[in-house]
């Protein structure tokens, strides 16, 4: 569990690294612009550090600054092979998988995630002494009025507190010094500013592996401090503004490197902010509105995650070979040693003779018999009708493309899943396994195994696609009255697969969308016709073509 938050929380941390070089970049270019920008231009950063989904665009500035490897998937643990027996053929599809760390070597993985939550529960550990410390030094601080405490035992005025904040200012100040003050902390409190650090430093305590997340919680505080001082000093005079600067220089305090106190009044950059205030920038309204188009701009381009290319899992649920499926794989592998002579000559024979049939594949079966009279060897043809007349084997497939594989479907029972033994040639099970890797349909998983020398057995089944009953009924809609008065059972026995478009013969204009689902519905004329398949957008669920699949 803790190691895919880390992988969560580094794919973040990457993408939030992006947009903080961006960030800094345009904290330059609006250097004219009001403070109040710059720091508002932290909360992109803020947002990629937290959030791990945004809205995708085609336009996303991350499109192409992805680390790579960020989409790089392992197959989970194979308990579907374990459970079979079954070994996976090259190129066979294969079960759910889950994401892996981009370019993270995989036993490193564990250490590394126990380093980060250590290094998490210490940060939060010193914030949360400081917290106490901090509440101890305030605790017999008397109230001026208000929300104002006074107290001998803090060198700098600081707001403490989430829910019910408090202003802490040390004894002594004057009137003029405490109105100034005041007036600084007010406008923190306004802009909630007593919430944005400590949460800000959470954040920071989670990516505390990266650097630059560093460099933007120093850089964030200074904005916030400067954008303050812009407030408070806006309708001031250059006497006044002086003044406000002796104050800041006097309280100044000097902050550690990790700063999880409470928001103090001189606790960043008094050098930068005391150059601010004494010589203040009055930008014209044009440059004003400029900086915000260009925030609005940055955020929009920043913000958006890019439109990733859907993968076949995102389609397809996880597929779970139940126990009655292992023990009909036990039952069929005792099957071929009891009969594994008679359905060698009928392997061989077929091999030899596939081309006499005049068709290819050639689908041997009780249902087919004009095919299984085109048998001249009366022996092989007896053979034939009697292991399908046991009622184990349900038919024999020959030619399969194109090659000498010869496969004996075998009757699994009223599920979803084939299996089987063919006969090859070949002598390794890359040779022998047949079909392109990759080949649709997509939730199709696939198993074999080498029972002994030209035998192998398989496993097919197809898994659930997400939705299937939605692209059903889209389907079922679109048949008509007419249509659905001709199909076969119930709408929710429809099959459906995951395809390409390919199979639909028509390019689809969005390159996004790959997938394309198949739904097929038995119906009357299925015999002579095959059954009738519709092929749906695998996002907006619309027909998208027709055919009958004989």
């Amino acid at each position: 569990m803790h190691e895919q938050l880390f992988l969560i929380i580094l794919d973040m941390s990457v993408a939030a690294s992006y947009v903080l070089v961006c960030v800094l970049g345009l904290r330059l270019l609006l250097r004219r612009a009001p403070r109040w920008v710059a720091y508002a231009a932290w909360l992109l950063v803020l947002f990629r550090l937290v959030s791990p989904v945004s809205f995708s665009a085609p336009f996303a500035l991350l499109g192409n600054l992805r680390l790579p490897g960020t989409d790089r998937q392992m197959p989970a643990p194979a308990g579907i092979s374990a459970g079979l027996g079954l070994a996976d053929a090259p190129g066979t599809p294969l079960s759910p998988v889950m994401p892996a760390a981009p370019n993270t070597p995989l036993h490193v993985l564990p250490v590394a995630a126990w380093i980060w939550l250590a290094g998490l529960a210490l940060l939060l550990g010193y914030a949360l002494v400081t917290t106490i410390r901090v509440k101890h030094q305030t605790r017999l601080a008397q109230r001026l009025f208000d929300n104002v405490y006074e107290s001998a035992s803090v060198p700098s005025p600081f707001i403490f507190g989430l829910f019910r904040p408090r202003v802490f200012i040390p004894i002594g100040l004057g009137d003029c010094e405490r109105s100034l003050v005041l007036r600084h902390e007010r406008v923190h409190l306004k802009r909630l500013d007593h919430l944005v650090k400590p949460f800000a430093f959470a954040v920071l305590a989670v990516h505390w592996f990266n650097p630059l997340v560093w460099l933007a919680y120093r850089q964030m505080s200074l904005d916030m401090e400067t954008s303050c001082d812009e407030s408070v000093t806006r309708d001031m005079n250059r006497q006044e503004r002086a003044r406000y600067s002796e104050t800041l220089v006097r309280l100044a305090v000097k902050q550690p490197v990790l700063a999880a106190g409470p928001l103090a009044f001189g606790e960043s950059g008094t050098g930068t902010r005391i150059r601010n205030i004494l010589n203040p920038k009055k930008p014209a309204i044009w440059i004003t509105a400029a900086a915000v188009l260009a925030l609005i701009i940055a955020a929009v381009l920043l913000l958006a995650d890019p439109l990733r290319q859907p993968k076949v899992d995102d389609l397809v649920l996880p597929l779970l070979f139940e126990d009655q499926i292992e023990r009909q794989g036990r039952e069929n592998k005792a099957y071929l040693a009891a009969n594994q002579d008679k359905l060698e000559r009928i392997a061989r024979y077929l091999e030899d003779t596939t081309d006499k049939f005049g068709t290819r594949p050639v689908p041997l079966s009780l249902q087919n018999m004009d095919l299984v009279r085109k048998i001249t060897d009366a022996a092989i043809r007896q053979d034939l009708l009697d292991i399908l007349s046991e009622g184990t084997v349900k038919a024999v497939l020959t030619g399969l493309d194109g090659g000498p594989h010869i496969k004996f479907y075998l009757k699994t029972g009223p599920n979803e899943y084939e299996q089987g033994f063919y006969h090859t040639k070949a002598d390794r099970l890359d040779e022998a396994a047949v079909g392109k890797p990759g080949d649709p349909p997509y939730n199709q998983v696939q198993r074999y195994e080498k029972l002994d020398s030209h035998w192998f057995g398989f496993m097919r089944a197809l898994a659930d696609i997400r939705d299937a009953d939605q692209y059903r009924q889209a389907a079922w809609a679109h048949m008509g009255p007419d249509g659905q008065k001709i199909v076969i059972g119930d709408w929710r026995d429809a099959r459906v697969t995951l395809t390409d478009w390919e199979q639909v013969g028509k390019k689809l204009d969005d390159k996004n969308r790959p997938f394309v689902v198949l739904v097929q519905f038995r119906h009357k004329n299925e015999g002579m016709l095959g059954p009738i398949g519709l092929y749906l957008d695998s996002v907006t669920k619309k027909v998208v073509g027709i055919a009958l699949l004989a």
